[in-house]
């Protein structure tokens, strides 16, 4: 029977088939509360039975999925594919997924959500718009996520400062498994774009920067990331509104200014474009899942 429910963790609506049994569970809301740079929100250990399934419809964590045994079946960004032993898949915050098992298959599986208000930017640059890695020395993430769940089920305040460099180590250690290959070119022109995301920056002004043309920078974003300039500097101030939007008081307007557009109703109108909402509806939306999931 399928069930509908907010989730606790990412603060999202979800559903499921409820038939996974979570072996291993510990969450901590230490890093949200004090609004830390960094942190890791929950950590999980479960097994998946046949025909079990998992929607996220809006996520507020990154979640990364580790499969240990069997396969997960994954959809993602309009794409459907497997996971298995060795492989890692991030989950981005605001986008839909959905995990599931064959008829005949099964999964365990670690998942392990991160936030912070660097997370958005770090994870950009550290994985650009890279999700499915492909990892040397799987026991060794385990083992990590291992570590951090047992400190997350402890809750002990000196930990704090070791949870925090240990989520920092998970993602530096998964970022080596990132394929090598990008330009200096559109290696410097991300630089730029990651520093001035927050200011009216043009991408012809990035390209005078470089000393290329706008249509041969376009040509390797769209070869590398499968976007084009202006649309990979549209996700970055997106995330960052998100992030705002979701952790301060700032008017839809401060935070036009604050994420690099020229006007508030330019600004709405990308942001509609991308969550199918304006800013403000999409907040009042996550404020009041936030408000029901606290009142459980």
């Amino acid at each position: 029977m399928k069930k509908r429910f907010q989730e606790g963790y990412s603060f999202s609506s979800a559903e499921t088939i409820p038939l996974m049994s979570r072996e291993l569970e510990a969450s901590w809301d230490f890093g949200r509360r004090r609004d830390l740079p960094l942190w890791p929100e929950f950590v999980t250990y479960s097994h998946c039975p046949p025909r079990w399934y998992y929607t996220h419809h809006n996520p507020q964590l990154h979640c990364f999925e580790i499969p240990v045994s069997g396969e997960l079946r994954l959809t993602h960004q309009d794409r459907t594919f497997t996971i298995r032993p060795g492989e890692i898949y991030l989950l981005p915050l605001g986008e839909y997924n959905r995990l599931a098992i064959d008829e005949n298959g099964y999964c365990n599986k670690w998942s392990i959500g991160f936030c912070g208000n660097l997370l958005t930017p770090l994870l950009t640059s550290l994985f650009r718009e890279h999700h499915h890695f492909f990892v040397r020395n799987p026991e060794r993430f385990v083992s990590l996520v291992q570590e951090i769940c047992h400190e997350l089920h402890e809750k002990r305040s000196a930990a704090v400062p070791r949870l925090a460099a240990m989520s920092l180590q998970f993602l530096m250690e998964l970022a080596s498994c990132v394929p090598a290959g990008i330009s200096p070119l559109l290696a410097e022109a991300v630089r730029i774009l990651e520093f001035n995301f927050a200011t009216p920056i043009r991408i012809r002004q990035v390209a005078k920067e470089l000393n290329v043309s706008e249509s041969r920078l376009s040509s390797q974003f769209r070869e590398h990331f499968g976007l084009s300039p202006k649309h990979y500097l549209t996700r970055l101030r997106q995330r960052q509104a998100e992030r705002l939007l979701l952790n301060s008081s700032l008017s839809i307007k401060e935070i036009s200014q604050r994420t690099g557009y020229s006007a508030p109703q330019y600004f709405i109108r990308e942001f509609r474009k991308e969550r199918g909402c304006p800013p403000g509806v999409w907040r009042r939306r996550q404020n009041k899942q936030t408000a029901a999931v606290e009142k459980e």
